[in-house]
């Protein structure tokens, strides 16, 4: 059986590997080789960008499971890049993401009030103490600590809140949004060797 054959488009004589497979062909694949293939694709939605687009969203309004999925497995291979990609895009969209967290917070009144109410009894239970507002002047205008950013400046606590951290002016170093909700529920060092494992 033949295992080469000259594609019908660039006249190249490759390997039947390099087609697509075809039932209706007498060798079983395409005349014209992948690359050609994709070289014609690219074109086609070049020059029928409407159509293409709306074939598109089409396709993904009927294989939403599918989407779903392939976004899942992109994400779990790709985290380090999914999270730059998403950082990046809230940068370009601080309007929307208030809007659609305003929004959130709106639609889930009892949800946000629980979690408020949760992180109140930790910090009474951890140990509240009078914070003069010099201070907070003085953190609020403070570089982040971890990265030196000016923008959009948190109080971060150092000993997480969850791990029986007071809430005390000797707990807290400013920190801008990125870095406040990278580190999360972590103490300096775990989110260290957090960021170590996931490159970040």
């Amino acid at each position: 059986m033949t295992q080469s054959k000259p594609c019908s488009k660039c006249k190249q004589i490759k390997p039947l590997s390099q087609f697509h497979r075809y039932s209706r062909s007498k060798d079983g694949h395409k005349p014209y080789c992948k690359a050609c293939a994709i070289k014609a694709t690219d074109k086609w939605r070049k020059e029928n960008p409407e159509i293409f687009k709306a074939g598109q969203a089409n396709w993904i309004a009927n294989n939403r499971q599918k989407v779903a999925d392939i976004k899942r497995n992109w994400i779990a291979r790709n985290r380090v890049q999914h999270g730059i990609n998403a950082r990046a895009w809230q940068e370009r969209n601080k309007e929307k993401v208030a809007a659609t967290a305003g929004a959130w917070k709106k639609a889930n009144k009892p949800l946000v009030n629980m979690y408020a109410h949760k992180r109140r009894a930790l910090l009474i239970e951890n140990g509240i103490y009078e914070i003069r507002s010099k201070e907070l002047f003085r953190l609020y205008s403070a570089p982040c600590f971890y990265c030196g950013s000016t923008q959009d400046i948190e109080a971060d606590h150092v000993v997480p809140v969850k791990k029986k951290g007071h809430h005390n002016i000797g707990n807290l170093l400013p920190a801008c949004r990125s870095c406040n909700a990278s580190k999360g529920e972590r103490t300096i060092t775990e989110w260290k060797v957090w960021k170590q494992k996931n490159r970040v």
